[in-house]
């Protein structure tokens, strides 16, 4: 998992996922520490994420090639992808909420307080941008 197991994640999983497209690609999620000093805690706190980290879908053409951070505020998960890169494209931005749902299940015996954690699996846009998952 290239640039995405960072000092003061707690917890990664990747998933192999059949895209629409005929192609498997890999769905990497990262949950970050909110006490290690990174960039992501910044923007989580701007955002009053109660949960964050970083995701990467490798073996996808067309879909993002770096690192994106994910925000979860309790209610909706926001996706902000690089500036510079690509946005996913909306057959992913359609999958993600079930995997990160998925991701929070897979490590709910190493970060127990995500278990009290409730994910709407809705889409809202942006007022910012439309390059935002909610």
């Amino acid at each position: 998992m290239r640039r995405l197991h960072l000092p003061g994640t707690r917890a990664w999983r990747e998933y192999r996922v059949p895209l629409p497209s005929g192609i498997t690609a890999t769905i990497a999620f990262a949950l970050a520490d909110p006490a290690y000093d990174f960039w992501t805690v910044a923007i989580a706190r701007e955002q009053q994420a109660v949960a964050f980290g970083l995701l990467a879908i490798m073996d996808a053409p067309g879909e993002p090639h770096e690192p994106m951070l994910w925000t979860f505020g309790g209610e909706s998960v926001s996706i902000l992808p690089d500036d510079d890169d690509l946005a996913p494209s909306e057959a992913v931005r359609q999958i993600l909420p079930r995997y990160l749902a998925m991701f929070f299940d897979d490590i709910k015996d190493t970060v127990p307080e995500l278990t009290a954690m409730k994910m709407s699996v809705g889409r809202r846009t942006d007022r910012r941008s439309d390059r935002s998952l909610h």
